[in-house]
């Protein structure tokens, strides 16, 4: 699970997995999508950018964990 804030202080978390394991869920994202490849890597205090069809979006990364810190 890997957790973001942007400059306008909005958080998203999320958890990166294989396409085959996505099932639907709102909250898992592609290990192939632009999101999960600027993560992959990173540690917490890093900066990811993603370019968006409205530009480039700066995020930070907040935290990371191997299960859903909310349930």
């Amino acid at each position: 699970w890997v957790a973001l804030e942007n400059d306008d202080g909005e958080t998203i978390q999320f958890r990166i997995v294989g396409d085959e394991e996505i099932y639907g869920r709102k909250d898992y994202i592609s290990l192939q999508s632009p999101m999960a490849k600027a993560c992959l890597g990173k540690t917490i205090d890093d900066e990811v950018q993603v370019l968006t069809p409205s530009g480039k979006k700066n995020w930070y990364i907040i935290g990371i964990s191997y299960s859903n810190p909310t349930a």
